[in-house]
Parts: C-alpha cells; structure tokens; sequence
C-alpha cells in the first residue's frame, strides 16, 4: 500500500513546489548604440515597448541599434542618463536594490562591437564638481574604456545599479576608478520608464 501511495504523493509535492525560473544573461539585453560619432552601449528597460536606457553624452542625431532607428525620449545632462527607443524588443533588465559599498558588480559593455564583462567593487561615492551630481566610484584591476558608455551595471542578481559613465583620467586622485549613475538617479529613470511604457501602450 505504501508503494502505492508513493507516486501520487511525489507528484503533490512537485506540483506545489515552486516553480524554478532560469536566469536570463545580462547580456541579452545589452547592445551597440551606433552613432555618427562612435559606439557607445545601451540596454532594454522595456521590451514590450522597445525602450532603452544609455548615457546622455552618447546620444547623437543619427543613432541606430541594430540598423533600427532610434527616438530619444528623454535625457537628463546632469545625471547623464537618457532613454531612448527603438523598434528592436529583447529581455529588458529590471532595477535592483542599492547596493552597499564594497560590494561586488559587473559592468557590461561594448568594445567595438564585441562585448565586454568584468567584475569590480564599490569604493563609495564621489562628486566630481562643486555643482555636478553625485556618483558611484567602482574600482578594481580593469575600469571601463571607450564604447562601453551607457551600458549597464549589474548586482550579482544580474538587475541593474547603476549606467556606466566612464573612468577617471590619470591626473586625478581615483585615478583608473570607473565612473556610474549614483542610485537614487536609477530609481528616478526607472519611474519615467514606467510612465512612458504606458503612454506607449
């Protein structure tokens, strides 16, 4: 009787058991914004939409991802964030939790068109100018270069913490240091995100 039992009673508690999901690659989500000046890289915020997120420095007049055609539909200078809009639809990355200092992300990006991961640590927080915004301060053996601009950085989750802005030149004193959107920033643009998606639908 016991034997008998056996079977329905495994198949009740794998029916109530949840549901393990795969994580999707950051990756997928990342592409190259092709500009009349150069490369830089952005990610989906939106996939239903077609919205993207990358650095404002990197928005030009005549930029495509993927050959498509690409709309701005914000940007904000001093926090150098814009998004952006195309009609290319991938697995869009959602924002994470603030992340304390020294804990471990990877930044995501393109180099020419090839793509570019590695890890580093929050050192902490900066402010480059008396009047510009805060930012993160990322260190480590490697910082960002050319082309990786607007790209995303992760948490171990894979969910975004901050835009890649770029890295702090020789002459200063976090010299090497990669540059990021600070936090409070993300949770701002991932809000007009929202209010976009919806007027888009």
């Amino acid at each position: 009787m016991k034997k008998i039992l056996l079977l329905p009673l495994l198949l009740i508690a794998l029916a109530l058991s949840p549901v393990q999901t795969p994580k999707t690659d950051p990756l997928q989500s990342v592409v190259t914004l092709n500009s009349g000046d150069g490369y830089c890289s952005a990610f989906s915020v939106n996939e239903e939409t077609g919205i993207f997120m990358t650095a404002d420095h990197c928005l030009d007049a005549d930029m495509l991802i993927n050959d498509h055609k690409v709309d701005i539909l914000a940007m904000n200078g001093i926090v150098d964030l814009a998004l952006i809009r195309a009609d290319v639809h991938i697995p869009a990355l959602i924002l994470g939790e603030q992340p304390p200092q020294d804990s471990e992300v990877k930044l995501i990006g393109y180099v020419k068109k090839n793509p570019v991961t590695f890890t580093l640590s929050i050192l902490g927080v900066t402010q480059p100018g008396e009047d510009g915004p805060f930012m993160f301060i990322f260190g480590g053996s490697l910082h960002a270069v050319g082309g990786m601009s607007g790209g995303p950085i992760v948490d171990t989750k894979g969910q975004v913490v901050s835009v890649i802005l770029g890295y702090v030149g020789e002459d200063a004193n976090i010299a090497g240091d990669t540059l990021g959107v600070f936090y409070p920033a993300m949770v701002r643009a991932y809000k007009v995100v929202d209010e976009y998606a919806t007027i888009i639908k």
